[in-house]
């Protein structure tokens, strides 16, 4: 039977052409918006894992690196530096800016390090130790046309652009200063006069001595500085994650829920008029005397061999458009090649595609032989 059907795809080669584009470009709508949820996790946890700390301090009950405000008071790093087990300590400060240039506006989320927590994935230039240098997110770059050396100026005081990075979240490019530079922000811009709104220091990295005692290390960190909460890199990761699913969950969910309807849709449109295009072949089956279990399985086979020409070209297509989108929007990332969410799509792509035979199959099956020959002929 698996040879019959193969035959049927053979002959009627412009048809198992268009139907095979079909499938392959309504499975690739879904997995581009899932390849694109799946995008939105991993940077919202690479944001904290790139800053290569074994643990992370908190203010109090903040569970979260984005989308959240922690202050720290300022002599809470000297009782974390004298804390047993500690090697070293970085502190880091979040500011949420608007840049404004060329009337256009574009909210930037500034990470100021000291040494260590600057950033990673730098794709061009250099990091600045000290001084008004600022690294920019790609995206940012990208939007308003700007290249190392060029000025980027926040409210009035001006940055010069050193080097070019790729790291965003929850859509939002960022950018990295260092302390002499927000200092020099605070003091000589416009937001001098506001500058008690501004925390100091909103996070402190923590490397430890010795692996095996990160747990140990923050549960006395936890006891000894009760002003604070303290978190693996991992943890505060999968956090920021979980934020990240609470965020774009619904709305990829109601996305793909859409998607998955009108793939329905589609595959049940394109699978009926199949089958009732193989009319004659099913009506001189059932008329050689081919039980109903041959006609299920003519229908299965024909099912998964059209998606297993379509899969592989629905990956391509995911693939191409991904990366037309990254390059025209770089704040954005698509996974596509993530294997569970593969192995879900497919397997939810087999299931819509076989719902979708049924129907024009139990048609098909319940036809007289003779009247649908007749039919055919005519």
């Amino acid at each position: 039977m698996l040879k019959l059907v193969y035959r049927q795809l053979a002959c009627g080669k412009a048809n198992t052409v268009i139907t095979v584009l079909a499938l392959a470009a309504a499975i690739a709508v879904i997995i581009i918006l899932k390849g694109f949820e799946q995008g939105q996790y991993l940077q919202l946890k690479n944001i904290v894992l790139n800053r290569g700390s074994d643990l992370v301090a908190v203010q109090k009950e903040v569970k979260n690196f984005i989308a959240t405000r922690s202050v720290i008071p300022q002599l809470v790093r000297q009782k974390v530096d004298s804390a047993p087990g500690v090697k070293a300590t970085h502190p880091i400060t979040t500011l949420p800016i608007i840049y404004n240039k060329q009337g256009r506006q574009t909210p930037v989320y500034l990470i100021v390090f000291d040494s260590s927590g600057g950033p990673s994935n730098l794709l061009s230039g250099r990091v600045e130790s000290e001084g008004n240098g600022i690294v920019l997110d790609q995206a940012l770059a990208k939007k308003y046309a700007l290249k190392l050396g060029d000025p980027f100026i926040v409210s009035d005081f001006q940055f010069v652009i050193t080097g070019i990075t790729r790291e965003a979240a929850f859509m939002m490019p960022f950018a990295f200063i260092t302390y002499d530079g927000v200092l020099d922000l605070f003091l000589e811009s416009e937001i001098a006069p506001d500058l008690s709104v501004f925390p100091l220091l909103s996070f402190i990295l923590i490397d430890v001595t010795d692996d095996k005692s990160i747990k140990s290390v923050r549960q006395a960190l936890e006891q000894k500085v009760p002003e604070i909460d303290v978190f693996s890199s991992e943890q505060l990761a999968l956090n920021d994650q979980e934020l990240g699913k609470d965020f774009f969950g619904p709305i990829i969910g109601v996305l793909v829920f859409v998607g998955f309807i009108l793939m329905l849709m589609v595959i049940g449109l394109l699978m009926y008029a199949n089958m009732a295009r193989n009319q004659r072949n099913f009506s001189v089956l059932k008329a050689l005397g081919f039980r109903e279990k041959a006609l299920v399985s003519y229908t299965v086979y024909y099912v998964v061999l059209l998606l297993l020409f379509a899969f592989p070209l629905s990956l391509c297509l995911a693939l191409i458009i991904s990366s037309i989108i990254e390059s025209i929007a770089p704040v954005y990332l698509f996974v596509v090649f993530d294997l569970l969410m593969l192995l879900k799509v497919s397997s939810l792509t087999l299931l819509f595609a076989s719902i979708g035979s049924i129907i024009p199959f139990l048609i098909l099956r319940k036809c007289d032989p003779v009247i649908a020959l007749q039919s055919a002929n005519t």
